[in-house]
């Protein structure tokens, strides 16, 4: 992600949406709001739908939904009947992601470098109160990285429990897991880097700058974060020698 002339980490800036995916954006505004009613207190979305880069029946919509209280059991029932709904009848995207929490999560003081952080630089208001507004842009550091993606292990973790349970949507899981991957190399940035990578690409090509022996490694995870082509069992294999070298150095660093 490009720096802004005060070396603050750019803003996105608002952009149409790209016809083929405004139905979609407009069903999934419609469908949340009245699944969640008066308990939504914002609905974001980012990533490359967002923000206008996205690949017809090859992306994800990525949505936020920020609450004012704790979502009953039933209501989140009813969004992941909602997210199905929604996947089956908008081919467009191969997936939905829904991200949730509370608003007294979103402006926690402990939760900064990552909602704060989410909120500002990656996500876009489609309803309710912009929160993003009441942050201060934010400049590249380690330990931004390190909260933004220090939950990797745990992550793949739940990657891996479904690939190997054989469950439905492993290209989905696949590629949702090469991208966390990619991304969490983010952590192992000194703090004197000025820059700071936005797309997986400028991940892959900042990391093997620094780690050129883990070129093939890095690049099998690259072409697996578009394309999953390879099986459930080989990608397994391939995730936790990397992750073990990730964990490796990040103990060392």
């Amino acid at each position: 992600m490009a720096l802004d002339a005060e070396g603050y980490i750019a803003v996105p800036p608002v952009t149409a949406f790209q016809p083929a995916f405004q139905a979609i954006v407009d069903d999934s505004i419609h469908q949340l709001r009245l699944t969640v009613g008066d308990d939504l207190h914002s609905l974001w979305v980012y990533g490359s739908v967002a923000f206008g880069t996205a690949v017809e029946g090859q992306s994800d919509l990525d949505v936020c939904l920020v609450f004012r209280h704790p979502l009953a059991p039933a209501t989140r029932d009813s969004l992941a009947a909602v997210k199905e709904r929604l996947t089956a009848r908008h081919p467009v995207v191969s997936n939905i992601d829904v991200d949730k929490g509370t608003l007294s999560e979103v402006m926690d003081p402990n939760n900064l470098n990552t909602w704060g952080y989410w909120l500002k630089h990656h996500c876009r208001c489609l309803y309710g109160e912009d929160l993003s507004v009441r942050f201060n842009r934010f400049r590249p550091s380690k330990a931004l990285a390190r909260a933004l993606n220090g939950d990797f292990t745990k992550v793949l973790d739940e990657y891996v429990a479904k690939l190997s349970c054989a469950l439905p949507g492993r290209q989905q899981w696949q590629r949702a897991a090469a991208r966390k991957v990619i991304r969490s190399t983010n952590m192992l940035r000194q703090d004197s880097d000025a820059d700071w990578p936005a797309t997986l690409a400028e991940h892959v090509s900042r990391f093997v700058l620094r780690y050129p022996d883990q070129e093939v490694a890095i690049a099998f995870f690259l072409a697996e974060s578009y394309q999953p082509s390879t099986s459930g069992r080989e990608f397994i294999s391939q995730l936790d020698a990397f992750r073990g070298w990730l964990v490796q150095q990040l103990e060392q660093s």
